[in-house]
């Protein structure tokens, strides 16, 4: 769970990070110099930031199977201790 906390507060950042990068390139549009000669490192800060997404995403699909599965674990093991109990019902 922190794991998960941790690694969307670092997306958010290289997001933030990403629409500075984004600004800056747009001011360079009308040097076409400088700014084709910053497109790969904008393209290469977007393939990192895709596959630290990617990274958080399968963490959350991670997260998610290991609930269900403990949910059904306590769901079973309540059907079982029901089923041992032995105590008569309570009268009404």
């Amino acid at each position: 769970d922190s794991e998960i906390r941790q690694g969307q507060a670092d997306i958010d950042q290289l997001g933030v990070a990403l629409q500075v990068e984004q600004a800056n390139l747009e001011s360079l549009r009308s040097d076409p110099e400088q700014y084709n000669a910053a497109v790969p490192g904008y393209n290469q800060q977007v393939r990192f930031y895709n596959s630290q997404l990617a990274s958080l995403r399968s963490l959350i699909e991670q997260y998610n199977t290991t609930v269900e599965q403990r949910n059904a674990i306590a769901v079973e093991e309540q059907s079982l201790v029901e089923a041992i109990d032995t105590r008569l019902p309570e009268a009404e």
